[in-house]
């Protein structure tokens, strides 16, 4: 069931979210929402963190960042992290693989 996220209740239909590539198990949505593979909403650290664990070794992301990998691709060479308010909120809205000052 590729489309659905298992919960408490049962498999229910994962409307918006995708698989976050490299860590099976996972599912995002585009407005910063992380689920795990029992349908559990995870929580945020501060400054838009999330801990996923792959191969039972935790790894902290940048939420943003899980966003675009997941939703646009990799970034590309020569780009990096950028938002496009100064707010700094985490949406698909209002981030982009920005190309570097200078480059």
């Amino acid at each position: 069931m590729k489309d659905h996220i298992l919960t408490q209740s049962g498999w229910i239909k994962a409307v918006g979210t995708k698989p976050i590539p490299g860590y099976p198990g996972y599912w995002i949505t585009k407005d910063s929402r992380v689920y795990n593979k029992y349908g559990r909403l995870l929580g945020h650290h501060h400054r838009g963190h999330v801990t996923l664990c792959i191969a039972g070794m935790p790894e902290v992301r940048l939420i943003a960042r899980l966003i675009l990998e997941t939703f646009i691709g990799p970034c590309p060479a020569g780009h990096c992290l950028g938002f496009k308010h100064s707010e700094g909120q985490y949406s698909f809205e209002d981030i982009e693989w920005a190309r570097r000052y200078g480059k």
